[in-house]
């Protein structure tokens, strides 16, 4: 399924057999332009506006997912809450269909403020009559990579409609600190107080060690296909009731899902409307909330099977997790036995039936650890999927068993590199090139930075680009060409620098939070686990914090 063009070069000739044959050829570019953009419409018409067939239940009692006490959950609507809402919510972020923005909102809060509250109230008290006409949304394609062509290229974004994405708004808000209760710890997207890092730390911390334990193992990266737009509501629903939400919470939860309904945008225009009956959106607050707690579901079948011995122990002592979800991507360790690999096809599969979210085993990858040929062979027999190397990316980094190389880390720099020419340097004031190498130059590096100890050749690399776009807007400058030494580039602006960030010693700080972390979160996933810190980092760390020693039990010495 291809995307043409806008428009097509058409030269303007005299001649009237050259003028009939650019119309013959307009025409058929027209009949093409409608047949693709039917063909658009029907696909995203089978993905979220048929149901779908649900094959098989989970018994969730089996699952030993703990109910909580989510009874203020279903409180009502109160005037403070609507307006807290109201002000956090952004002020100019794209619009939906009726083309309100939360500027619109809290500019006229005052004036709409009774009507909202009796709309609200009405919902509460399940009048869901007109809800549909306030829950549309358009459907915008944003290209994932440049040669965009097929359906598959594309991230579909739901642009709500204001009143609704408010409505999901006031409902997320007082779920999200319940999160961290009702999600597994090796989940972090979307939850507060956790974050990507503790899900690359994990998996990084768990395939080093199965290394050093020089058993084999397999670390498998599940591909789960259209995820959000795939969830069965059914299986939602079953989820929700059985972990304490209320009847009041579902039932408006119900009428968000039922009455809503999608403009798919084609070259800017919204096409013929498609009423949901499956999935969630990839534009409203709540949807990736109930989406990590559809997903933890797997996470509990897989633990399930390993406590009952279906699944073969990891190692010898026990490991935190032996499963890593972030969103849709899920890394899993399994032993390259081809019992473990048909148990964990089969929970897939079941998982896939009844949820609606199904792995697709064609674009799964798995990554050997101490395994010899035979074991590979077993593997890629029951898992008809790529063999991948490490070091491999998860997470935006380059996840390895032993410590990185400069030339497994030439892609960042490469990154760094690549954004240079399209900020037409050149034509930059200095002190605009100042803000990009503090802001956008700087910050790239940090995501790294906080995750991997990198080769102290990595940042002296790092820091030559940042220079020489300072300096000369360019990928390398001589050092006659920098007006002041980069070490006084890089000192506090009340102290006569730039205020551009040491990287080296930016990175002992953000090394430092998992000292932090190991002794005031002992629940991060990670936790168990032994790890090397450089020895800057631990003394910069034992002498900024004071300790109250006790037993001694967590103490650094």
């Amino acid at each position: 399924m291809l995307i043409l063009p806008f428009f097509i070069y058409m030269p303007v000739i005299g001649s009237e057999r050259i003028l009939l044959e650019r119309h013959k050829w307009m025409i058929i570019f027209i009949l093409i332009m409608m047949t693709s953009i039917k063909q658009w419409i029907l696909f995203f018409e089978d993905l979220i506006g048929n149901a779908g067939s649900r094959e098989r239940s989970i018994n969730l009692d089996m699952l030993q997912l703990q109910p909580q006490d989510l009874s203020d959950l279903d409180n009502p609507f109160m005037e403070v809450e609507v307006w807290q809402t109201i002000k956090d919510l952004p002020p100019d972020k794209a619009p939906g269909p009726d083309g309100f923005t939360g500027r619109f909102y809290r500019s006229c809060w005052h004036i709409i403020k009774g009507d909202l509250m009796m709309a609200l109230t009405a919902l509460y008290n399940g009048d869901q009559r007109m809800l549909g006409m306030l829950n549309s949304a358009y459907l915008t394609l944003i290209p994932k990579k440049p040669d965009a062509i097929r359906v598959g290229d594309y991230r579909p974004i739901s642009l709500v409609h204001s009143f609704a994405k408010l409505i999901t708004k006031i409902l997320a808000n007082p779920l999200a600190p319940k999160l961290n209760e009702l999600v597994s710890t090796n989940q972090s997207a979307f939850i507060q107080r956790r974050c990507i890092q503790d899900n690359f730390f994990l998996v990084q911390q768990t395939a080093r060690f199965l290394h050093h334990q020089k058993d084999p193992r397999i670390l498998l990266k599940l591909d789960i296909s259209k995820a959000f737009d795939s969830v069965q509501w059914p299986f939602l629903l079953e989820v929700l009731s059985h972990l304490g939400f209320g009847d009041r919470w579902r039932n408006i939860l119900c009428g968000l899902l039922f009455t809503a309904s999608t403009q798919v945008m084609v070259n800017g225009v919204p096409r013929v409307s498609i009423s949901h009956q499956r999935g969630l959106r990839q534009g409203d607050p709540l949807s990736p909330m109930l989406f990590i707690i559809v997903m933890d579901c797997l996470n509990a079948l897989i633990s399930r099977a390993s406590s009952e011995g279906l699944l073969q122990p990891l190692a010898r002592r026990a490991l935190p997790h032996r499963m890593s979800l972030y969103v849709d991507d899920v890394v899993l360790f399994v032993r390259p036995l081809a019992s473990d690999l048909i148990m964990i096809k089969e929970i897939l599969e079941l998982f896939g039936d009844a949820t609606g979210l199904r792995t697709n085993i064609q674009k799964c990858s798995f990554s050997p650890i101490q395994c010899t040929n035979a074991e590979i062979s077993t593997v890629k027999e029951e898992f008809h999927c790529e063999k991948q190397d490490f070091p491999l990316n998860y997470l935006g980094l380059p996840l390895s068993l032993r410590k990185l190389t400069m030339g497994q880390l030439q892609h960042i720099l490469d990154k760094l590199a690549d954004k240079l020419p399209g900020w037409k340097a050149a034509l930059m004031h200095p002190a605009g090139r100042l803000i990009l190498v503090r802001a956008v130059l700087t910050a790239i590096s940090i995501h790294l930075l906080i995750a991997l100890d990198v080769p102290k050749g990595l940042i002296k690399a790092i820091d030559k680009i940042r220079r020489a776009f300072l300096w000369k807007g360019k990928k390398e400058v001589n050092g006659g060409h920098c007006a002041v030494a980069w070490s006084k580039d890089c000192r506090p602006l009340e102290l006569g620098g730039l205020g551009i960030h040491n990287l080296e010693l930016l990175s002992w700080s953000l090394r430092m939070r998992w000292l932090w972390l190991q002794q005031t979160q002992p629940d991060k996933p990670w936790a168990g686990f032994k790890f090397q810190v450089h020895n800057n980092v631990k003394a910069l760390f034992l002498a900024a914090v004071t300790t109250n020693v006790g037993s001694g039990m967590n103490t650094l010495f």
